[in-house]
């Protein structure tokens, strides 16, 4: 059932026209003819993995952010939003903030999807996803050139480009399905890592600028390929600025990030590899991510290979989280070699190596102190 609004203006030119013929003699207003403005429903889900908390707004001024009188949505804990327009057009629909439920992180990006609002729609869905976001920069750019080109024509060419046999899995949910997974993580896990070297500021905002930039320049380079070439697209992303700074990436780092989405491709073609295991081949990919962000702080980008070459024993389809068991463990600390104890193996610092407390046996401790003889 279609949910209506009766025009304001009909509403006053009607009543101006009752009291008139309520006055006796008066002149009356004729009442403007009845118009209404239905209502649409927006909704879908939020997903890098599923985003719990975050704003989705219909981005009417294209700002890439959501302004007090634009419609919006805070997501529940599967990602699903859901608001009401009256406003027809093509518009952005954009997601910031929250936390990924998968990983337990903060989101700092921002996602987009294009969307397509008439008068005979009741409803519309968007999935909002990396992939939606990087067909969204895509139809800014070409539009620009070609006024008729569409949003469903730049989802069909990434759609092509990633390799993709329909253009319905650019807007498909990542955690449904291994292939558009699969790309997802290569993208996302590469711009959490050269992010680093675009900005060192906390401050979420910055963070979203230079996530923005890193998924258009990403963009522009799947547009110009045949295909998602990660090690060229992190190539054409040195030859450029951010904020007026040039992008330094090391050489380290772009042989490490190459090698790292080559290996995610290889182990999530795999047989053994399931849509049970999404979430966990996330969390597993997401903890190397960290490793290797810390080395990249630390400027200490030579030992990026000896994560690489764990990531390559290791089977990612495995939940490798350790399980902290209430257990008393003892560690010796590396400098000053004083053994320690704590409440379980997960609480014991990296560097700390195991050791045998020194006690003293009840027997030991009732014995008279022993008096040196002179």
């Amino acid at each position: 059932m279609k949910r209506t609004l009766l025009n304001i203006a009909t509403l006053t030119a009607l009543t101006i026209s009752l009291a008139g013929c309520g006055g006796g003699g008066g002149g009356s207003t004729p009442a403007s003819s009845s118009s209404t403005v239905t209502l649409k429903t927006i909704s879908g889900t939020a997903v890098d993995g599923y985003i719990s908390g975050a704003t989705v707004c219909l981005d009417i001024n294209s700002n890439d952010s959501c302004d007090n009188n634009e419609p919006k949505a805070i997501t529940n804990s599967n990602g699903v939003y859901t608001f009401d327009t009256n406003t027809t057009g093509t518009y952005p629909i954009i997601v910031t903030g929250g936390v990924d439920t998968t990983t337990n992180k903060s989101f700092n990006g921002i996602l987009k999807d294009t969307i397509i609002i008439t008068n005979d729609d009741e409803t519309v869905t968007s999935t909002i996803t990396p992939l939606t976001t990087i067909a969204h920069e895509i139809y800014q750019d070409k539009k620009i050139s070609n006024p008729n080109y569409t949003p469903t024509d730049a989802k069909n060419t990434l759609a092509q480009k990633l390799g993709f046999d329909s253009v319905s899995m650019i807007s498909k949910d990542p955690m449904t399905d291994k292939d558009v997974f699969n790309k997802t993580q290569q993208i996302i896990q590469t711009i959490e890592l050269i992010t680093l070297n675009l900005t060192d500021s906390n401050q979420t905002q910055d963070k979203q600028k230079a996530f923005l930039y890193l998924i258009d320049s990403i963009s522009t380079t799947i547009n110009q390929s045949s295909e998602l070439n990660i090690s060229k697209a992190v190539n054409d992303i040195s030859t450029k600025s951010f904020e007026g700074k040039a992008i330094v990436i090391d050489t380290n780092t772009k042989t490490y990030v190459n090698d790292f989405v080559k290996e995610i491709d290889s182990q999530m073609k795999s047989s053994t590899t399931t849509i049970a295991s999404l979430s966990t081949i996330q969390n597993n990919l997401q903890s190397f991510t960290d490793d290797a962000k810390e080395k990249i702080v630390q400027n200490n980008t030579s030992s990026l290979v000896t994560i690489v070459n764990q990531l390559k024993s290791t089977t990612i389809t495995t939940d490798n989280t350790p399980v902290c068991t209430q257990v008393i463990t003892y560690a010796k600390n590396p400098t000053t070699k004083e053994c320690q104890s704590f409440g379980t193996p997960c609480d014991v610092p990296t560097g700390w190596t195991s050791c045998v407390p020194v006690t003293i046996s009840p027997i030991d401790s009732l014995r008279p102190p022993q008096i040196p003889i002179l």
